[in-house]
């Protein structure tokens, strides 16, 4: 089952981990900083392309970022 909150904690977890800022991480997944917060924050989700860059950019599985 799909939990925004985990989602969200773990995307900002994975990118803080690298030292990297929101706008390092939207450069890397061709996506801009506002929606890198706004996915951090709970506003949004993401599409399902995003969702496969976000997992290959972190080497992580969907099932681990989605709760």
């Amino acid at each position: 089952m799909f939990r925004r909150e985990i989602f969200c904690f773990r995307i900002k977890q994975m990118r803080r981990v690298r030292k990297e800022s929101q706008i390092d991480l939207a450069e890397a997944l061709e996506m801009s900083q506002s929606q890198v917060s706004a996915m951090e924050t709970g506003r949004q989700t993401t599409t399902l392309e995003n969702l496969y860059k976000i997992c290959e950019y972190y080497n992580i599985s969907a099932d681990y970022l989605i709760g």
